[in-house]
């Protein structure tokens, strides 16, 4: 809305001081700007804290990063708090994100707009975050394409999380420490992020009920090809969501993981999967499957026959390994990625009424597949 001459001076007068406040730090500067883009008038301004007057720069930034959380929407607060998973300066993939987001229910139906998807919601969420992370802009999309979270910023959001016991991370210097602080703690555990130390190669995953109420794991590793050590998935029984990027699973791993029955998310990006695939097609209520990257040891036909509510399906192999998917059962396909004519069978693509998304290669040598695609 237009402002008068004195509304203006009023708000730039309040304006002047809360940056003179900042200290001249350009991350509380930032942050300030970003809760009073929205104000309009002085009585507004006013009330985004009396004073973040502070002796102390830190306290300062401390002040106003507080500040931005005090002011956001209460509905986007658990969305914020969700970056407290992720390693300290990591680039966080937009849509990776949403999928998480999504796999956690915390979107509802009456979220969305007309003719929007989830995934359209979870992007407008996420963009409503822009004034607290880092984002970087998808220049043919217009969407955000990753995000990163400043480090002062993230220990702020860590403590909001620990406050409202929202997550739980842990820091793993040996590879069973996992197994020592289960078995100490006592709050009921919902959510768990586990950083691995580059010193630690595996994990020891608990194996008592302590851990029932877990409804997402995601496990970092600073050096790829860590390793389960064992396989205790049978106490995860509400366990929604499973990310272990860049993990080595063998045979009996796998098998554990079909018991994941109430799973709708599972990352398997960069893993190492050596054992039989099928056990992992039998996740009914999966709705998210990420296997960009990933090597399939001994496998030649993988069908994903029992996942017919899958929704997003991510594949890409690396060099030299060769698979034959088959998609027919998936009805309710909407992201398709990593669609190679050497891998699928471009009869099935023609059955996925639903795809939106689609990431495809058709090579020279299949030209009667393209021709049958595009017919």
């Amino acid at each position: 809305m237009p402002l008068g001459g004195r509304v203006y001076k009023q708000i730039e007068k309040i304006g002047r001081k809360k940056v003179n406040q900042c200290k001249g730090l350009p991350l509380a500067i930032i942050v300030l700007g970003g809760i009073l883009v929205d104000k309009e008038t002085p009585i507004e301004w006013k009330k985004v804290s009396p004073s973040i007057k502070s002796s102390e720069e830190f306290d300062v930034v401390q002040r106003v990063l507080a500040l931005s959380y005090q002011d956001l929407p209460y509905k986007y607060k658990p969305y914020f708090l969700y970056l407290s998973h992720f390693p300290e300066d990591s680039e966080i993939l937009a849509e990776k994100l949403c999928k998480l987001w999504m796999a956690e229910g915390f979107l509802l139906i009456h979220d969305r707009g007309e003719e929007e998807t989830m995934l359209d919601v979870a992007a407008r969420y996420l963009a409503a975050l822009a004034q607290m992370i880092q984002v970087q802009i998808n220049e043919s999309t217009g969407r955000i394409k990753s995000c990163r979270i400043h480090h002062l910023m993230r220990e702020m959001c860590i403590l909001k999380a620990r406050e409202q016991n929202f997550v739980k991370i842990i820091h793993l210097q040996h590879k069973n420490d996992l197994v020592d602080f289960c078995s100490s703690t006592t709050p009921k555990i919902r959510r768990l992020a586990i950083h691995l130390s580059r010193d630690v190669k595996g994990v020891v995953l608990p194996d008592f009920d302590g851990i029932q109420h877990l409804r997402s794991l995601l496990l970092f590793s600073s050096d790829r090809y860590g390793e389960l050590e064992n396989y205790h998935f049978k106490n995860f029984k509400l366990l929604k969501v499973l990310d272990l990027e860049g993990f080595v699973l063998r045979g009996k791993s796998v098998e554990e993981i079909r018991k994941l029955i109430a799973l709708r998310y599972l990352g398997l990006q960069q893993c190492t999967i050596m054992g039989f695939f099928p056990p992992i097609s039998m996740l009914q209520y999966v709705e998210t499957l990420d296997l960009r990257s990933a090597a399939l040891w001994g496998q030649t036909t993988i069908t994903l026959q029992k996942m017919e509510r899958l929704r997003h399906l991510y594949v890409s192999f690396r060099g030299g390994w060769r698979y034959t998917f088959k998609l027919h059962v998936l009805s309710h396909l909407g992201t398709l990625e990593g669609f190679y004519t050497g891998t699928f069978d471009v009869n099935d693509l023609c059955k996925l009424d639903n795809v939106r998304q689609l990431v495809a290669s058709f090579y020279d040598f299949h030209n009667q597949d393209l021709a049958t695609f595009v017919n």
